[in-house]
């Protein structure tokens, strides 16, 4: 679409009563997003939901334009990198792009509603069998960032494709994992953490893709 196309979405989903405009795994677009960004003048957050692995030179594109920041930090190690991602770089290249993230927006800020304004939160999905990286990544955190940085521990890792033939991530993580990883968590003294329950992984979360809202006839 044009970026004409994506300010009309815009506007379609803020008349909606949308709380946020949530751009997902947009890296590759960033040039174009900031350009209709610009036009736009959003009365809503912009949030950037992110792999983190991108150039920090890339970020800055952004900077006034993205008010929440909603980055992953998958691995810390290069070894389950390059197992999983073929990146076995992620860390070194995620740690400076959350860097940039957090000089942009600092820490999280909420309305007297709850619901963030301005910030950023920080994710790692917990992998079976990989529980040592959640608590590297967020010793990371807390020693680089702050420990008032808004965290979420996620458990909602479902095998899907190739993974399911990969070990140990051909299964879902095990409460006893999840349990260690929140022992670890809680003993590094975060103040803001979001944690998931069991039920939410599964693959009735995963979307069909099929590009419905993507519809720009009704646009014009």
């Amino acid at each position: 679409m044009t970026a004409d196309e994506l300010l009309r979405i815009f506007d379609r989903l803020v008349n909606l009563g949308v709380h946020n405009l949530n751009l997902v795994t947009p890296s590759h677009y960033v040039p174009q997003i900031a350009r209709a960004l610009k036009e736009f003048n959003s009365p809503v957050p912009v949030v950037y939901n992110t792999s983190s692995y991108e150039k920090p030179e890339t970020l800055r594109l952004l900077e006034g334009l993205v008010d929440i920041y909603l980055p992953d930090l998958k691995y810390y190690d290069s070894a389950p990198a390059l197992k999983y991602s073929s990146a076995p770089d992620y860390f070194e290249v995620a740690s400076k792009a959350v860097l940039e993230m957090y000089r942009q927006t600092g820490d999280l800020i909420t309305g007297e509603d709850g619901i963030a304004r301005r910030g950023l939160i920080i994710r790692h999905m917990v992998l079976p069998g990989n529980i040592s990286q959640a608590v590297k990544v967020f010793t990371w955190v807390r020693d680089n960032l702050s420990p008032a940085t808004y965290i979420s521990v996620m458990r909602q890792y479902t095998p899907c494709g190739e993974a399911k033939n990969i070990r140990p991530i051909d299964r879902e993580i095990s409460s006893r994992e999840y349990s260690i990883v929140r022992e670890k968590i809680s003993a590094l003294g975060f103040d803001n953490v979001f944690y998931q329950k069991k039920s939410s992984a599964g693959e009735i979360f995963i979307p069909d893709f099929n590009l419905e809202g993507v519809d720009l006839s009704g646009l014009a």
